[in-house]
Order: C-alpha cells, then sequence, then structure tokens
C-alpha cells in the first residue's frame, strides 16, 4: 500500500454545506483541490481558502515530500481529521416550534414516545427536585395534596418518588437538605418522640402486644424509651412507651411470660439485628422477680407450664416455644426449656440436701437461737457449680430466713458456706433470698 504525500486536517467548521453524506465531502474536496494546487502548504501551520460559500482552514500534519511541500498534480493526500459544524440530531420541540434550534438532550417520561421530534431543552424540560424524571410542560407533575404546581419528588416509602409536592408540603430531611418529604412519609420516616415537648425523632418503638399480638408500637427518642431488661443485662431489653412502662409492675406475672415471648418472636420474626433468643426458665425467673412475683419466681415448673400453655394457645409463636421447650432449630446449639427443668429439679434434691446439712450447722454453731433458725430455713433455689470461661464458679444455695434471724445468720454465712464446701465439689456459697443488702437477685 503506497502512502500518501501529505497529511492534512480540513477544518469546515464555518462551511455552510451538511457533510453527512460522503458525497458531500467528495465535493468539497473537489474544490480543495482546486484552490491548493500549486500552494506551499509549509508556509503556516494552517492555509485558509476564501470561498463565496465560507471559509475552509486546511492544515499540513506530515510531509513525506521533503523540503517545501507544494502541491502538485499528482500530489497525494490523506485526511486524518475533518472538522464539521455540529449537526443536531435532537432538536427540541418547543424550540422547533419557535423557529429556533435547540438540542434535546430529554424526553418526556409521560408523553409515551422518544422519537426524534419529541425531546426537550434545558430550558423546556420539567425536573423536580428528588428525582431526575423529565416531563414537559403538559405533564409537569401537580401537587398531591392541593393541586398547585409542584415543585418536589418525595421518596418516602408512601410516595417512592411517583407523588409530587408543592414547597407547601415540603419538610426537609432533619440532617439533608437536599431531601425532601411530603408531611405523611416524612413522619412515617422521622416520628416524633412521645414525650411532649420533645422534638428528638422517636427512632425507637414500644413493643408491648395486645391480645390480638398487635404492638404498641408508639415512638419515643433515644432519650425517653424506656428499656425492659428481659435478655440479660448486656442486651438491648423490650421497648417501652410511657404508658406501659408506668403500667408493668400490676400485670400479672403470665402476661409478663407471654409479652417477653412476643416481643423475641416479634425481633426474630422480622429479621431485627436485635433480635434475642428465648431466656431460659431461669431467665423468665429473674424477669418475675424483678416485678415483685418472688415466689413465682421460684416455682420453675409453673413457668414451663405457662410455656407450654402458651405453645398451644399462641399460633404465631408456637413454632419457636416448641423448638426452645425441646432444643430444636435455632435452639439446637442451646438447652432446651424440658432439659432444663429436669437439670433444675436434679438441683432442688442436692439443694435440699445441704439445707439439711446447713440447719445442723446453725444448731450446733449457734447455740441459743440455733434451733429457731435452723427451723425458719427453707431451700429457695440452688445452681450447681459450673465452668464459666475456664474457671470454676461455686454453687449457689438461695434461702429463706425471717429478717430478724438475718444478721446472726449472716455473720456467720462464711463459715456455714466453708463446711458445706467440704461435701460439695466447686464450693458453695450462700444467700438468702430477697435480702436487699447483698442477697437479692
Amino acid at each position: 500500500m503506497t502512502m500518501p504525500d501529505l497529511d492534512v486536517v480540513v477544518d469546515a467548521r464555518q462551511w455552510p454545506v451538511d457533510l453527512a453524506e460522503p458525497k458531500r465531502i467528495g465535493e468539497l474536496w473537489t474544490m480543495i483541490e482546486d484552490a491548493i494546487r500549486g500552494r506551499d502548504l509549509g508556509d503556516g501551520p494552517t492555509l485558509t481558502l476564501d470561498h463565496p460559500d465560507g471559509a475552509v482552514r486546511v492544515g499540513l500534519v506530515w510531509s513525506r515530500l521533503g523540503g517545501r511541500p507544494v502541491v502538485g498534480p499528482d500530489t497525494t493526500f490523506q485526511i486524518v481529521n475533518l472538522m464539521e459544524r455540529p449537526r443536531i440530531r435532537y432538536r427540541c420541540k418547543e424550540c422547533a416550534a419557535a423557529g429556533r434550534t435547540e438540542y434535546g438532550a430529554f424526553t418526556c417520561r409521560d408523553c409515551g414516545s422518544a422519537e426524534r421530534d419529541n425531546r426537550l431543552c434545558d430550558d423546556h424540560v420539567r425536573i423536580l427536585d428528588g428525582a431526575l424524571i423529565a416531563t414537559c410542560a403538559q405533564h409537569a407533575p401537580a401537587c398531591a395534596e392541593c393541586g398547585r404546581a409542584a415543585t418536589f419528588r418525595c421518596g418516602g416509602q408512601r410516595c417512592q418518588r411517583r407523588r409530587a409536592h408543592c414547597d407547601s408540603h415540603r419538610r426537609a430531611h432533619p440532617h439533608d437538605p437536599d431531601v425532601s418529604y411530603c408531611p405523611e412519609c416524612y413522619d412515617v420516616q422521622f416520628p416524633s418522640c412521645e414525650r411532649p415537648g420533645c422534638t428528638n425523632v422517636g427512632v425507637a418503638r414500644c413493643e408491648i402486644t395486645d391480645e390480638r399480638h398487635n404492638a404498641c408500637g408508639a415512638r419515643a427518642c433515644g432519650l425517653h424509651i424506656r428499656r425492659w431488661q428481659v435478655f440479660g443485662g448486656e442486651r438491648l431489653g423490650l421497648g417501652l412507651c410511657r404508658r406501659h412502662a408506668q403500667a408493668l409492675p400490676g400485670y400479672p406475672p403470665d402476661w409478663l411470660i407471654e409479652q417477653i415471648v412476643a416481643g423475641a418472636c416479634v425481633r426474630a420474626a422480622t429479621r431485627r439485628r436485635d433480635a434475642e433468643p428465648l431466656p431460659s426458665l431461669r431467665g423468665f425467673a429473674h424477669s418475675l422477680r424483678r416485678r415483685g412475683h418472688e415466689e413465682l419466681a421460684l416455682n420453675f415448673r409453673w413457668i414451663h407450664r405457662t410455656l407450654g400453655g402458651l405453645e398451644r394457645a399462641a399460633g404465631p409463636y408456637a413454632q419457636a416455644l416448641q423448638e426452645r421447650r425441646q432444643g430444636a432449630g435455632r435452639y439446637r446449639t442451646r438447652k432446651g426449656w424440658d432439659a432444663e427443668l429436669g437439670e433444675i429439679e436434679i438441683g432442688e434434691g442436692r439443694g435440699r440436701q445441704l439445707v439439711e446439712r446447713l440447719r445442723e450447722l446453725v444448731r450446733w454453731t449457734l447455740r441459743r437461737d440455733g434451733p429457731a433458725i435452723a427451723a425458719a430455713l427453707e431451700l429457695a433455689d440452688f445452681n450447681p457449680a459450673r465452668e464459666v470461661r475456664g474457671q470454676m464458679r461455686p454453687a449457689l444455695l438461695f434461702v429463706r430466713l425471717p429478717e430478724h434471724y438475718r444478721g446472726l445468720f449472716k455473720a456467720h454465712s462464711r463459715q456455714f458456706a466453708e463446711s458445706l464446701s467440704a461435701h460439695e465439689p466447686g464450693g458453695v456459697m450462700i444467700r438468702i433470698e430477697g435480702d436487699m443488702r447483698g442477697g437479692r437477685r
């Protein structure tokens, strides 16, 4: 393939004829050849050729002739670049109707056509705040609330940018002024705290449910939400509104157990990040004890029966209750309630043996008041010794004792515990059930 003699650039941006067709380019080049024959293209970076129809500039890029590149009848060319006037392929229909030529970069979403004659320029397109949705003036949306001209599209859950609103119904994002909501979507996205006068967002809900398993849902901010610690001290407790927090101490114990079950199951069903497994029997007992039901808190058989009744009656939670009772499903790695109750009953037998031994120690140590104190001692609960994080924790023996005997008993409790530890692997610690000065749990 023979290399051309000259590489040139043709600047035809002032040429009035449209060069979209190859035929037009050939005609232009014929005129250029006639005009530059015998001319020295090395005189300057460009050579301007005046023509009645417009000016054309020819620039030399590379010459293979050497010396002065004078154009002759046998000189061959290669056009490495042809610069033309910009051609508007998409004309704005509004500007075209007014006799102007402007580029139509947009199509109306509601016109139902994307043809070349249905385009809009920057001046005639209507794009509201909140969404890059283009419409023409005819299809510009009106406010969904009052019918006036809309200025933004709401990105809330109800509107999802399909509905538009005017500035009178605009609520700005609390921390991002470029995002706006209609009043209804704003209240859903950023509900008010239930505390009168509080301007914070109600980020937490009350999780107490009614007899139809519908949650209260009252909203409160992080400062004013109450928490019912039923999953452990380091876990996020169930949210309580002001009304339910005040009424909680007066609710019956079986209702308290049902609320704990409902709260845990609803969190798990909605896949919340703070979902917690259903507590153990001792976990339920702790929650009952904190609400003043100390007698029932030690009746683990009653707690187990109550949970069984919920399994039969509370349809939405039946599967979770059954899995927790048997230690199956997602509770497979946790001890089921049935197995836990069996261990508690075994522990009660061992606890009664230790209490009998404790009574003997009390009668022998406290000669004057010992028999009366020993007769008043009763088993409350027994937690066997267990290994926690590689260390052995001693067993906990909880006993009941009238208030007027507690001072004398506690003065010798360390001595009693050391004597009992000799008969119990891992050791024993003695606590008085319900004692406000160190024994209460």
